[in-house]
Formats: structure tokens, sequence, C-alpha cells
């Protein structure tokens, strides 16, 4: 399913604008979401290679369609971003708030 594609792509794409130097938004940009949900070119969106590129890392770290905190937490800390951004980012992502990102 796309929807816990979807939360992971939401919080790479922000662990990747961090990286960047982009600010962490206090909540989860509107753009960011519906870019992932149909690819719309604006400064948050997915690109459609990003997005394949996030499959592809969550295909590594899915565990029967749920890439958990345990799951994630190595991967999301080699972005090198202060652990407080990654649990907001994570915490931003997960959209049905159940601590994971999980396909539905």
């Amino acid at each position: 399913g796309n929807q816990g594609l979807q939360e992971f792509a939401m919080a790479m794409a922000i662990v990747a604008r961090r990286r960047r130097g982009w600010s962490l938004p206090t909540a989860l940009p509107v753009a960011l979401v519906r870019s992932v949900e149909s690819f719309s070119p604006v400064s948050w969106s997915v690109s459609a290679g990003e997005l394949e590129s996030y499959r592809t890392i969550f295909q590594r770290v899915d565990r029967n369609g749920v890439a958990d905190l345990a799951a994630t937490k190595d991967l999301l800390e080699q972005s090198q971003l202060p652990v407080s951004e990654l649990s907001a980012i994570y915490a931003m992502s997960d959209l049905d708030h159940d601590g994971r990102l999980s396909e539905p």
C-alpha cells in the first residue's frame, strides 16, 4: 500500500531538506503531503525520483508493511540531524499516529 510509503517518503523528504539547511517545520507542510499523494511540483514536493529512492529504502526497513521506529532509527540517525528534530519529523510523518510508518 501507498500509505506506508507516503509516510516514509515524507519523513525522508523532511530529513533531506533539513540536511540542505531548510528550517524544521512545526507541522507537516500541506505541500509535502499533496506532493507525495499527487507528485505536484512545489517546494516541499517529492519528485518521482525521490519517491522511487524512498521506496527502495522503505523495502529494506519494511517489516510486513510496517516501518517502525526501531527499523528506521539507525537510518534516520545517519542524517546527523539532532535527535529532537528526527523525533519531530517521525511524529509529523506518522499520519495515523500509531507510532509507525505503516501501510493500511
